[in-house]
Formats: structure tokens, sequence, C-alpha cells
């Protein structure tokens, strides 16, 4: 769950004036790049983005109108980027970047400038406006 550890400590260092918060992850993802070890679970690509895209569109009813999506898995970065383009799409007030554990920011190429500016956002961590 190295994406829930991600999300916390990027919580646990914003301001407690920005009001901010990480939803339960996602534990199944695509893998059938496992699927030779027995016990492997995998969703389709088609699966995982249609629940992503649920799950964005219900943070949307609620309010929430940035999302930054954190993969913690090699195997999907391509379909949570689909799914933050097709919620830019259909709305055009909400913010949606995927993010990927294994490019995580610096001081020097922050996320949190381009997310306070406006410019995108990603999964596992949702804004209010």
């Amino acid at each position: 769950m190295i994406s829930s550890g991600v999300a916390g400590h990027a919580l646990a260092r914003l301001p407690a004036t920005i009001p901010a918060y990480a939803i339960p992850p996602i534990v199944y993802g695509k893998s059938e790049e496992h699927l030779h070890f027995p016990g492997t679970l995998t969703l389709s690509g088609d699966t995982l983005l249609h629940t992503l895209l649920e799950i964005a569109e219900s943070l949307y009813r609620a309010g929430f109108r940035k999302l930054l999506m954190i993969n913690g898995h090699g195997g999907q970065p391509q379909i949570l980027q689909i799914a933050c383009r097709e919620m830019r799409l259909r709305h055009g007030d909400f913010i949606a970047i995927p993010h990927d554990v294994f490019n995580v920011p610096t001081a020097k190429n922050s996320f949190s400038a381009r997310m306070n500016s406006g410019w995108r956002c990603t999964p596992g961590i949702a804004k209010r406006r």
C-alpha cells in the first residue's frame, strides 16, 4: 500500500487551511503480467476504468472539484490517465491528475503549485473547492 503511504505523507504536509481528504484505496488493479503467480487477482482495463470513473463521478456529485489519483502499480498508469482526461472532458470545472508513486514530487517539481493554480489534479486525494 505504497500509494496510501504517499497520500498520508502528502496530507500530513499540507497546511491545515487546505481542505484535503484521502479516500480508501482501490486494492485491486490491472495485473495480467502477474497471472503466472498462483492467486493473482486482476481486473480488466475496462473494469478498472469504469471503477475509477464511477468513484470520480461520486466525488464530483459530492462537491469535490479536484482529484489526485495516486497509482502504486506499474500496470495501470495509462488507465488512470484516461480516467482523469475523461473527467476533465465531462466536467470543465473538475481538475483530475494521475500521479505515479514512482515519480514522487520534490520541492522543485511539486504538483501542489499546479494543483493550487487549477492546472491538473490526481487519484486518492480529493480536494473540495
